[in-house]
C-alpha cells in the first residue's frame, strides 16, 4: 500500500483516492476495523462525493452501533449524489430499519426510476403487492420481473407464488410448468407442482411429482418419506428383511457356550441409488448371558456421518425373560471429537440407552442411516465394507445389497468361509446377498492384529480398478497443489540452503513435520486435501495436508512427487483381491520417485528416511495423473533401528553408586525420545523415572541430563545422565551384592 502511494503522482487526485480506498479495504479486515477511518476520511476530504468511501463511512458506523450517524451521513450524501443508485439503496434500507417505510418507498423509487432492471426490486415488490392483496399490482410487477429477470426459472416460480396466494392456482400452476419446460429437473418447481396437486387432493399427480423427484435426487428424505406416508400400502422393502419378535426369541433358545453375549441377529441392508448416495437399515439383536454382560448391554453405539447423513432410530427395546416388553429410555448424539490428537471431525456418535437389562433378555435396534447430501462428492461411486463376524458368536448375520443393473459392484470376501452369496435380478435392480450362520467370535489374544484385517468381512465397490480411483483421487486434489507467492518464497528460500535434491527433499520435510498437526475432518475435507498456500499460512494441518505441501514444495523446486494414500497398521494389513475402495484408507504421505523415498509429514521426531511403526510394512496407492500403483511400504530391518546404552557405575560401601548412563536412539524409536525429552523443565524428572528400572531411587544433578541432537531428525540423539542411586546395592556382611 506504501508504494502504491509513493507511486501516485501529487496531481492525480483520482489515484490519490483509488489508493485510499484500497488501504482502506485492508485495514477493514484486519484485526481492527477501526483502522480503515483515517482512510476513509481522507478519501472523501478529497472527493467528497466519492460513493464508495461514503458505503465504507456509513458500514463502520452500523458496525460501531451507531445507525443514527450512519443514516445522516447518507442523507448529506445523497444530496451530494442524487443519482446514485448504491447510495440511494443503502439509504433506502437504513430508513427502513428506523421503521420510515413511507420514505424507503420514495428512495427506493428513485432509483428504480434510474436503474429499472433490477430483477431483486421487483421480486419485493411483487411480494409486498401480494401481501396487500393488491392483484392489478401484482400483475404488473409479474410482467416486469418476466422482462427483467435472466433467470426464467425464478420468475416463473415467483409469479406461481404470487398467483397460488392470490388464490388463483390455474395461473399459478401454469406458470411453474412454464419453469418446468425450462428446467425438467428443478427439483423445487416439482415439489411446487406436487403442493399443488396435493391442495386439489389430486393424489395420484402429486405423488407423480414426488416420485420424479425421487427419480432425480434420491437421496431426498424428506420427500421419500412423505411418499411413504401418502401411500403406506407395504412396509419398506429392506425393513421387511428383519427378523420379527418370534424369530429372534426362538434364536435366543438355542444353547450357548462361554461367550458373556452373542448376537442373534446382525442385519444390514443397503439401497444404492444411481448417484452411488445409499439408504441402509440395520437391525441388531444380542442376548447378555452374564451379570456384567447385561450391564454393559444398557447402551447402543453406532456412527454416522453428520454432515452428509441422518439417522432415525426405527425401534428399540427388550424381550424379558419373563415375557415383558420394554421400551429404550433414552437416545442421544454427540460430536466424535478426539481433542488428545487434535482431531475434529464431522462424525457423530449415537447412542441408544435402555432400561435394566438381565442376563437372558434380548435386545434388538433397528435404525436407519440415510445419505442426504445434495450431491455425491466422490465420483457417483459406492464403495462400503461391512462386518459380519464380531467379537461374540454371532448366530444370523446378513448383508443385502439392492444396486441399480447400470452400476455392477465388485464384490469380495474375506475369513469368511461359510458364507452363502446370492446374486438376483428384478427389474432394473440387482440385488446381493451374503448370508452367514453361526460365525465364531473372534477372541482377543495378546498383540493380536487388529480386528481390520481377522474379522470376517464383505469388501463392496463401483470403482473398476485402482487406476480409476488414483486418476479421480489425483483429479479431487489436483488443484490444491497450486503456489502462491508465499510457497514460491519458501521454495527459494530451501533451494537457497540446499545443494541437492536429497537436501532439498529433508528441508521439505523438516519444514512439513513443523507444521501443528490439526485434523479439522469436516465433509469432503475428511478426503480432500488442503491447499498448499493454505496449510502453511496457517501454520498447521492434518496427513492430507502435510502430504500436499511435501508435493507443491518439491514439485516448485523441479522434484517429482506424488501423494499416497495409506492403510495404516492401526487398521491390519489390506486383504489380498480387495476391490479399489476409499474404506481400505486412512492416512496420507508423499513419495519421491528420484529417490525412491516416502515422506510422512506427521512423522514429529523421525527422520526423513526413517517412517513410523504405523507405516511401516502398510499397504499404500501411489496418486498420480495417468493412475496408481498399490504398493507396500518399505519395513527397515531391525538392525536400522539401533538402541545403544553405555553405562558406567561406581559403588561404595554403603551400598549407594553414582553412574553415568549414555543411550543413542536411531531409526523407529528415535521419535518417542525425542518427545520424551524435548522440554528441558522435564528431562531430570524424566531421567529419574526411566533409570528407576536398573537402580531402584535415582538422584539426578540439576544438570545431569545433557541432550544431544534433539533437533536434528537426521541424526540420532543422544541422552547423558549422570547420577546417584542411593540404594543400588545391599549390604551383605563385609560386602555388597547387586539386586
Amino acid at each position: 500500500d506504501d508504494k502504491a502511494a509513493t507511486s501516485v503522482r501529487a496531481s492525480d487526485e483520482e489515484g490519490k483516492v483509488a489508493v485510499l480506498l484500497m488501504q482502506a479495504r485492508v485495514a477493514r479486515t484486519g484485526i481492527n476495523w477501526r483502522d480503515a477511518v483515517p482512510y476513509f476520511d481522507k478519501a472523501l476530504a478529497i472527493d467528497p462525493a466519492n460513493a464508495v468511501a461514503t458505503l465504507g463511512r456509513t458500514e463502520l458506523f452500523i458496525q460501531a452501533g451507531l445507525p443514527r450517524t450512519a443514516l445522516s451521513v447518507l442523507e448529506r450524501a445523497v444530496e451530494l449524489s442524487p443519482r446514485s443508485i448504491s447510495l440511494l439503496r443503502v439509504y433506502a434500507a437504513q430508513l427502513r430499519a428506523f421503521g420510515r417505510d413511507t420514505e424507503a418507498d420514495e428512495v427506493d423509487a428513485r432509483w428504480y426510476a434510474l436503474r429499472s432492471d433490477d430483477a431483486a426490486f421487483a421480486a419485493k415488490q411483487l411480494d409486498r403487492a401480494v401481501a396487500r392483496r393488491d392483484k392489478k399490482g401484482a400483475e404488473r410487477w409479474i410482467a416486469r420481473l418476466g422482462r427483467t429477470e435472466p433467470d426464467l426459472v425464478f420468475a416463473e416460480s415467483a409469479a406461481a407464488r404470487a398467483h397460488r396466494s392470490l388464490g388463483d392456482k390455474i395461473k399459478a400452476r401454469r406458470a411453474l410448468e412454464s419453469a418446468l419446460e425450462i428446467a425438467p429437473e428443478d427439483q423445487g418447481t416439482l415439489r411446487a407442482l406436487a403442493d399443488l396437486a396435493g391442495e386439489d387432493a389430486d393424489r395420484d399427480l402429486q405423488l407423480r411429482y414426488l416420485r420424479r423427484v425421487l427419480t432425480l435426487f434420491p437421496q431426498d428424505k424428506a420427500v421419500r418419506t412423505y411418499v411413504e406416508y401418502l401411500s403406506p400400502s407395504k412396509p419398506r422393502e429392506d425393513e421387511a428383511l428383519a427378523f420379527d419378535k418370534a424369530k429372534l426369541l426362538e434364536l435366543a433358545k438355542r444353547p450357548h457356550g462361554k461367550d458373556k453375549t452373542r448376537v442373534l441377529r446382525s442385519l444390514t441392508v443397503t439401497t444404492v441409488f444411481p448417484n452411488g448416495l445409499a439408504s441402509r437399515f440395520y437391525q441388531v439383536a444380542y442376548q447378555p448371558l452374564t451379570d456384567e454382560a447385561a450391564a454393559e448391554a444398557r447402551q447402543y453405539l453406532t456412527q454416522y456421518e453428520g454432515s452428509k447423513q441422518s439417522i432415525e432410530l426405527r425401534a428399540a427395546r427388550v424381550y424379558r425373560t419373563d415375557g415383558s416388553v420394554a421400551e429404550a429410555v433414552e437416545s442421544g448424539e454427540s460430536a466424535a471429537h478426539n481433542p488428545a490428537m487434535a482431531m475434529y471431525t464431522s462424525v457423530r456418535a449415537f447412542a441408544v440407552t435402555f432400561p435394566r437389562v438381565s442376563p437372558g433378555d434380548v435386545v434388538e435396534i433397528r435404525y436407519r442411516i440415510d445419505d442426504v447430501a445434495s450431491r455425491n462428492e466422490v465420483a457417483d461411486s459406492f464403495y462400503d465394507i461391512e462386518f459380519l463376524q464380531a467379537r461374540s458368536t454371532s448366530l444370523s448375520s446378513a448383508l443385502v445389497v439392492i444396486a441399480p443393473k447400470n452400476r455392477p459392484l465388485t464384490t469380495f470376501v474375506h475369513n469368511l468361509p461359510g458364507v452363502k452369496q446370492t446374486v438376483t435380478e428384478q427389474g432394473d435392480q440387482r440385488t446381493y446377498r451374503f448370508v452367514a450362520e453361526n460365525v465364531a467370535g473372534l477372541s482377543v489374544e495378546p498383540n493380536m492384529p487388529p480386528d481390520g484385517e481377522l474379522l470376517g468381512q464383505v469388501h463392496l465397490s463401483t470403482f473398476k480398478s485402482w487406476d480409476d480411483l488414483a486418476k479421480w483421487y489425483y483429479g479431487l486434489a489436483r488443484d490444491q497443489l497450486d503456489v502462491d507467492d508465499e510457497v514460491r518464497k519458501s521454495a527459494k528460500e530451501v533451494a537457497a540452503t540446499a545443494k541437492d535434491d536429497a537436501s532439498k527433499v529433508r528441508a521439505v520435510y523438516k519444514l512439513a513435520t513443523e507444521l501443528r498437526y490439526v485434523a479439522l475432518e469436516l465433509g469432503i475435507e475428511g478426503i480432500k486435501p488442503r491447499r498448499c498456500a493454505l496449510t502453511m499460512a496457517r501454520g498447521w494441518g492434518d496427513c492430507k495436508d502435510k502430504a500436499t505441501v511435501i508435493v507443491t514444495l518439491l514439485r516448485e523446486l523441479g522434484i517429482p512427487a506424488n501423494l499416497v494414500l495409506v492403510r495404516t497398521q492401526m487398521r491390519g494389513d489390506l486383504p489380498k483381491g480387495s476391490p479399489p475402495s476409499l474404506s481400505a484408507f486412512d492416512h496420507a504421505i508423499a513419495y519421491v520417485p528420484s529417490l525412491d523415498l516416502f515422506l510422512d509429514g506427521t512423522a514429529e521426531g523421525s527422520g526423513s528416511r526413517e517412517l513410523p511403526e504405523m507405516d511401516r510394512d502398510a499397504v499404500a496407492l501411489v496418486v498420480s495423473e495417468t493412475g496408481g500403483k498399490l504398493v507396500r511400504l518399505p519395513n527397515a530391518p531391525a538392525g536400522a533401528s539401533p538402541h545403544v546404552r553405555k553405562i558406567d557405575v561406581g559403588f561404595a560401601q554403603d551400598g549407594s553408586a553414582t553412574f553415568s548412563f549414555e543411550t543413542t536412539v536411531a531409526g523407529v524409536n528415535a521419535a518417542a525420545w525425542r518427545s520424551r525429552y524435548h522440554a528441558e523443565g522435564t528431562r531430570r524428572d524424566r531421567a529419574a523415572r526411566d533409570l528407576g528400572t536398573f537402580f531402584g531411587t535415582v538422584e539426578v544433578a540439576k544438570d545431569g541430563v545433557t541432550v544431544r541432537d534433539a533437533e536434528d531428525i537426521e541424526k540420532p540423539i543422544r541422552i547423558t545422565v549422570k547420577g546417584r542411586a542411593p540404594a543400588a546395592a545391599r549390604r551383605e556382611g563385609d560386602g555388597i551384592s547387586i539386586p
